[in-house]
């Protein structure tokens, strides 16, 4: 691939209706219908003057598509602001949405944050500018994530926060560190001088002789598939995602709240990078933590940089309100976290074609999975079940659509012309009752973009 000087290119035009956005996308889907569209053997006809199956609203699209001679840059661009538009707390990166006008602004905040609990025994310390994050650990000692920018910053900020919440300093058990640049490992040298933690963890491609201090466990950084990582104890998903620097690494972190257990997608690296080479990586990065969102369910995000991700803001919310005793702003929803790193990787692929003209890729269309009807027959133990899919322009045909209980019970049934897939749920237990069910939408690869799955559950009557 070659290697080119970017230029910036804005979107000619994006087309948006006057309908707007929300968490996935919030407009509704296309009328009627009541053809059986699968061949499967348990679909059924459901016809749609059935006073037991109605059909849903007119289907209302949020944008027009963009012509076929529109640039790489423009399609890619199109679907990221049509996500973000209205849900742009987790979904617009700066870097993305204010195309060459530079580095934003808060980088440059050094306004201290008070040591903040996010979830139980997890905490973000710092400044408005960049931070770090805090797990407690089972043998009762604590990993830190990010060391802020140097000795001055663990003496000043880091240290007295910590005291501030009952947290011992010098059970630091651990060190992880998301890449190589100065404002998140500076701090590594004196902390483990002060303290001695048993492990320190960085990417191998950001990590050298000519770092200050040194690392017990590399991360590939040639390998993005993920690998289970421990640390004092403390179990969480690392995967290398290159492209911000060489060496950057992304997680999953296993937390909890209120005894239930929520997953968190820790991005790395932020800014995009100015070469072909490592702008490709960041989008196959992008792809991979993706993937890894979709795959284990993460429902929050985090950014060592909190102003990315908008984090910064839930942080905020949770110091409002004295805490998260009473709720938790962090807590996203898994299709909210999805449709946000969906929007990173548009933006990445538009980034890239400014890098290099000749790299196409496929747009993603996030989809929406509308379940509006579940009805549950206590006779005989079926439960009808219908669902339309749509993107932002139009239903999806052709696609399929699996319907499931959590007993374990699902039919499948494809998606029409007018994007509804029905069919008939039988239960293994007669008698049980209306069942919660979930339709779920499979990916769906074209030739030029690919329809990313979604879902939609609810209480069948």
């Amino acid at each position: 691939m070659k290697t080119s000087s970017p230029t910036i290119r804005r979107s000619a035009g994006v087309l948006l209706t006057t309908v707007s956005a929300t968490a996935l996308y919030a407009c509704g889907g296309g009328g009627g219908g009541g053809s059986d569209p699968s061949p499967n053997a348990q679909a059924v006809q459901l016809k749609s003057d059935s006073n037991a199956m109605p059909n849903p609203p007119a289907f209302v699209p949020l944008a027009t598509p963009l012509s076929a001679d529109a640039t790489e840059y423009d399609k890619h661009m199109q679907i990221a602001r049509i996500s973000w538009a209205n849900n742009n707390d987790i979904t617009a990166p700066y870097w993305c949405a204010n195309p060459g006008q530079g580095s934003n602004p808060l980088l440059r905040d050094r306004t201290v944050v008070p040591i903040t609990e996010l979830f139980d025994g997890f905490y973000f310390v710092g400044t408005i500018s960049v931070g770090q994050y805090v797990m407690k650990t089972p043998d009762g000692g604590y990993v830190l994530f990010d060391t802020m920018n140097n000795a001055t910053d663990v003496r000043d900020i880091t240290v007295p926060q910590l005291q501030a919440a009952g947290i011992e300093p010098s059970k630091l058990s651990g060190i992880v560190v998301t890449h190589g640049h100065g404002d998140h490992d500076g701090g590594v040298a004196e902390l483990q001088a002060r303290y001695h933690p048993a492990t320190t963890v960085v990417g191998s491609a950001d990590y050298s002789a000519s770092k200050p201090y040194s690392a017990t466990v590399a991360v590939d950084s040639t390998n993005l598939a993920p690998i289970p990582l421990t640390v004092a104890g403390a179990t969480f998903t690392a995967m290398a995602t290159p492209g911000h620097t060489p060496g950057t690494t992304s997680f999953i972190l296993p937390v909890t709240y209120q005894g239930k257990q929520h997953k968190i997608a820790y991005l790395g690296g932020s800014a995009f990078p100015g070469t072909a080479a490592a702008a490709l990586q960041y989008l196959r990065s992008a792809e991979a933590m993706y993937g890894q969102v979709k795959e284990q369910g993460a429902d929050a995000s985090i950014n060592s940089h909190s102003f990315e991700d908008k984090s910064i803001d839930r942080i905020h919310a949770i110091q409002a309100q004295g805490g998260i005793a009473s709720s938790n702003p962090m807590i996203q929803g898994t299709a909210k976290i999805q449709l946000g790193f969906a929007t990173l990787r548009s933006c990445s692929a538009a980034q890239l074609y400014n890098r290099d003209a000749t790299a196409i890729n496929p747009v993603w269309r996030p989809t929406r999975t509308e379940l509006y009807a579940a009805l549950s027959n206590g006779n005989d133990g079926t439960t009808h079940v219908r669902a339309r899919v749509s993107d932002y322009f139009s239903p999806i045909s052709g696609g399929t659509v699996t319907f499931k209980t959590a007993a374990g019970d699902s039919c499948v049934a494809a998606t029409d012309e007018e994007g509804i897939a029905n069919c008939v749920i039988r239960s293994s237990a007669k008698g049980a009752g209306p069942a919660v069910v979930t339709a779920e939408f499979s990916e769906l690869a074209r030739a030029d973009a690919v329809e990313l799955s979604s879902f939609d559950t609810r209480q069948a009557q």
